[in-house]
């Protein structure tokens, strides 16, 4: 049987470098509860209920920081790209001088607390599997949390944009953009297909492009009373053509 825990025995109580100041309820389906670190700044924030627990907080993120450094863990620090995404996903979110702020703070979406570390947001994270991987969140509408984030390639994110258009055929929901891989149709002339030509789906789908020919430039017959420009022979001016 799962042990079950309850805030009540830790209220008031230092759990690893953490004491236990408040407990904050439910927030966004998480049971959030308010600490203090003991490291120097004796900082305060708010973390999962199930994160002290568990023991997978066990600090502000300043002891992850540390064990970062000591084990030298090849991310190499702000060099990294995991570093890098972390802080342009932090600036969309917290800085309104950004011009993409208004797609993302500017609409509510936000960073959770315990991601305001980068340390703490590497080790939910993990590394990126690739230099093509960026991080996504899984539901556009929410924020950047460990529940709702994965990294993905560019390609998977534009599946995921809350403009793609979703088009059914033969039982099937597609983007437009899986719909163009799997036919090997270009996007651009499905989308213009259904949404300016008002094509049926199943005849945007179906019909292949027509192969297209590179255009002749017509040729010109001279006439008999036409000559060169260089000939210096004067036109015929028999109507039969003899001489």
């Amino acid at each position: 049987m799962r042990k079950k825990y309850f805030i009540e025995d830790y209220l008031g109580k230092k759990i690893n470098h953490l004491s236990v100041i408040e407990d904050l309820g439910i927030k966004n389906g998480r049971h959030k509860i308010l600490v203090q670190c003991d490291c120097e700044k004796k900082t305060i924030k708010e973390i999962r209920f199930e994160g002290l627990y568990s023991g997978d907080t066990t600090s502000c993120g300043c002891h992850a920081i540390k064990v970062c450094s000591t084990n030298n863990l090849s991310h190499g620090g702000y060099k990294t790209r995991e570093f890098r995404c972390w802080t342009n996903m932090r600036q969309r979110c917290n800085n309104p001088n950004k011009p993409i702020y208004k797609y993302y703070g500017g609409r509510g979406i936000s960073v959770c607390p315990e991601w305001e570390d980068f340390a703490v947001f590497l080790r939910d994270m993990g590394y990126a599997p690739s230099p093509e991987h960026t991080i996504e969140r899984v539901d556009n509408d929410k924020g950047y949390f460990p529940e709702n984030c994965r990294w993905a390639t560019r390609k998977e994110q534009s599946n995921n944009l809350s403009t793609n258009n979703l088009v059914e055929f033969n039982g099937e929901t597609k983007t437009l953009a899986q719909w163009s891989d799997s036919l090997n149709l270009p996007r651009n002339m499905l989308r213009n297909r259904i949404f300016v030509l008002g094509w049926s789906i199943e005849k945007a789908l179906t019909t292949r492009p027509s192969p297209t020919h590179p255009r002749r430039r017509p040729s010109r017959q001279h006439t008999s009373n036409e000559v060169s420009p260089d000939s210096k022979s004067t036109p015929c001016t028999c109507q039969d053509g003899t001489v």
